[in-house]
């Protein structure tokens, strides 16, 4: 079985007593793991399943949460089969979205920030890479961002997850971390 855990925050002054309204998380909640879902039937075309778990420990000092991202065993081992098809396990669909240490700095998500709401002027499509050009500015990523950066679904979804929370009073900020715990 593949699997990758990571951490994600909400943090702020409404969030000092460690709660938040079910009503706020539960929408943002559902969002992850629909953001999860349509990146996997990107990359894999139904060839893979993922599930996103909720892990029971909640920390202090802000509202966290402990995701497991998780892919079963006969899927991911599909792609190491002769003629198997290739599979992009739970560890590669969270780096892509950049939920751990190592794509942080590649992911959808530093993408997005790096974004940050300018018009992207060009896109040069190369192998397995792409380059967007904002003004006289340009960012390198693997071009299957450039898939997920595109989908309605998936801006939807980050939209529900980070940028409706952060429009409650009160809750200033977002942030995920890869965990070790698996």
């Amino acid at each position: 079985m593949s699997t990758q855990a990571f951490y994600v925050a909400y943090d702020g002054p409404a969030l000092e007593s460690n709660q938040m309204a079910v009503r706020d998380l539960a929408p943002a909640l559902l969002a992850l793991s629909d953001l999860f879902d349509e990146t996997n039937r990107i990359l894999n075309g139904g060839r893979a399943d993922v599930r996103l778990d909720v892990k029971g420990s909640f920390k202090s000092g802000c509202f966290g949460i402990d995701f497991v991202v998780s892919q079963g065993l006969v899927d991911s081992l599909m792609s190491y089969l002769p003629g198997g098809v290739s599979v992009e396990d739970a560890t590669a669909i969270a780096g892509l979205l950049g939920f751990t240490c190592r794509d942080l700095c590649s992911g959808l998500l530093h993408v997005i920030k790096w974004i940050r709401g300018r018009k992207i002027t060009k896109v040069e499509m190369k192998e397995r890479k792409a380059v967007i050009f904002i003004d006289g500015d340009h960012l390198e990523v693997e071009s299957v961002i450039i898939d997920l950066l595109r989908n309605t679904r998936i801006r939807q979804a980050l939209e529900s997850a980070i940028t409706k929370p952060l429009e409650i009073e009160g809750i200033e900020s977002f942030g995920v971390v890869e965990s070790a715990e698996q």
